[in-house]
C-alpha cells in the first residue's frame, strides 16, 4: 500500500468501496440486459455466448472488473482495523 493510502485510510476505504459499488452496479445492469435477452433470471449464470452481441463483451468486462475490485476488500478490512485502533 502506498504512503498516501496509508496516510488517509478513510479516503482509501471510500475510494475502494465506491469503485466496488460502481463496478457491481455495471455488472448487475449487464446481467439484467443479458437475462432479458436469454430468458435467464438475474441470479442465474448467463448461458449466452453470442459473439455477435456487444453486451456479451460488456458483461464479461464488468464481471472481471468487479472481481478485480472485490480482491481489494481485504485491504478495506485491514484499513478499518487501522482506523478503529487509532
Amino acid at each position: 500500500m502506498c504512503y498516501d493510502c496509508q496516510a488517509a485510510p478513510e479516503a482509501t476505504i471510500f475510494a475502494i468501496m465506491s469503485h466496488l459499488q460502481r463496478t457491481d452496479r455495471k455488472r448487475q445492469e449487464c446481467q439484467v440486459i443479458c437475462g432479458s435477452c436469454s430468458d435467464a433470471a438475474p441470479a442465474e449464470h448467463m448461458k449466452c455466448e453470442s459473439l455477435e452481441c456487444e453486451w456479451l463483451y460488456e458483461r464479461v468486462k464488468a464481471e472481471k472488473e468487479f472481481e478485480r475490485w472485490q480482491g481489494h476488500y481485504g485491504l478495506v478490512k485491514e484499513l478499518n482495523h487501522v482506523v478503529s485502533n487509532s
